[in-house]
């Protein structure tokens, strides 16, 4: 199985290892939540290249009878206030709009282990007809979807069936936006970024946040703490006091899917940002503001597609972009109005002029010459991984 690819490659061993502690949940069905306004995607969603061993002659899977059970499989707990919640939002939204056309249920804590197989072919002897893996499963993800050619698989992978496609979110622009509004806010020039695992992944993260602190602030520095994990309070809780202490007063997370960090940054007067939705409650002095991803209108257009029979994998990357299902939240009390206007300026040329300000030339950390001029990073590679590291990034090892 091809796995050369997968963002999550560098430490696979160790991400095993870490997330057998978490216990896998029962599936729960959900209640429908309140009405969510919501507008079809366009057409074409793709945003990144598709996968090397694309087929072009793939077919839509037949049309499904209802009520159909689409179930989705979270790596932390559904309302992380994280990574695992923003898909969930998502998952509630499809909920309200096909209503009992749908069965939607959830599966928390799932590792990326054996068990994970085992939790999906229940699910899949159970009636689900369609698997969302959020929970970034890999292989044992992969084993799944070639064994159930008639399942619709989505995932926040790297996919090589022809029934399976890949969701997710632009990860560069974002992080560029709020790796600008860090830039800005910074009194230390040190901004300190919190993540789950060393990897090529974190890299991309990291790389995208220290360019945009350096577009509007060159003196900054990034540095990094992994706490082995994707959710862990007290681990989270521990980076940030020692990013604090490193001289930080500003702090950012990746993957990590807990809101301890912004809390962590309020009780030392730091400023913070959250993860993936609204968080100002945790930080009501020091929050900047979120990227916010809605991923309500990508699913809705996914479970449409198969509810009609129309749903293809065909192992391509269908993306929710800035401006389109990415937004910046409102800003913090403190933040001043020359940081908005900059910030808001620059996500505005993203959203209506798709300008990439992730282009070359980028240079590595020993000088290296990695992006050159004119050529743009694709928000593929941040997703995929990138193995090097700007300037100013201190990567902890």
């Amino acid at each position: 199985m091809n796995t050369t690819k997968r963002f999550l490659k560098s430490f696979l061993p160790i991400f095993v290892i870490a997330i057998l502690a978490i216990t896998s949940c029962a599936p729960a069905t959900t209640q429908a939540p309140s009405a969510t306004a919501v507008q079809p995607l366009p057409t074409n969603t793709t945003g990144a290249p598709t996968a090397e061993a694309t087929s072009s002659t793939a077919k839509p899977l037949p049309k499904p009878e209802e009520p159909v059970t689409i179930a989705f499989l979270y790596n932390s707990p559904a309302n992380d206030n994280g990574y695992s919640q923003m898909w969930d939002l998502g998952r509630q939204a499809v909920q309200e709009k096909f209503g009992d056309r749908v069965n939607t249920v959830f599966v928390e804590n799932v590792p990326a282990s054996e068990e994970a197989t085992r939790t999906i072919e229940q699910l899949i002897a159970d009636g689900a007809k369609m698997i969302f893996d959020a929970a970034t499963l890999l292989d044992y993800g992969e084993k799944a979807a070639a064994a159930h050619p008639d399942i619709g698989f989505l995932r926040t992978d790297a996919v090589f069936q022809p029934n399976e496609a890949t969701n997710y979110y632009e990860l560069g622009r974002s992080n560029y936006l709020i790796g600008m509004a860090a830039g800005l806010m910074t009194k230390s020039n040190i901004i300190g970024y919190l993540g789950g695992f060393p990897s090529a992944f974190e890299n991309g993260q990291a790389n995208a946040i220290a360019l945009g602190a350096q577009s509007v602030n060159p003196d900054v520095k990034v540095n990094t703490v992994f706490i082995g994990s994707w959710y862990d309070p007290t681990a989270a809780n521990q980076a940030a006091i020692s990013l604090l202490d490193s001289g930080a007063d500003v702090l950012l997370t990746g993957g990590i899917n807990t809101d301890i960090v912004m809390t962590a940054a309020e009780e030392r007067g730091a400023y913070s940002f959250g993860s993936y939705h609204p968080m100002s409650e945790f930080a009501p002095k020091g929050y900047v503001t979120t990227f916010v991803v809605d991923t309500s209108n990508l699913l809705i257009q996914e479970v449409q597609n198969f509810l009609d029979g129309k749903w293809v994998g065909n192992m391509e990357y269908r993306i929710v972009t800035v401006g389109n299902g990415i937004s910046l939240d409102k800003w913090g009390p403190n933040v001043p109005q020359t940081v908005k206007d900059q910030v808001n300026e620059a996500y505005n040329r993203m959203a209506t002029e798709n300008w990439n300000p992730l282009t070359g030339p980028i240079y590595d950390t020993q000088g290296n010459l990695v992006v050159p001029d004119g050529q743009v990073v694709p928000d593929y590679d941040f997703f995929m991984g990138i193995e090097w590291v700007v300037k100013g990034v201190n990567m902890a090892k």
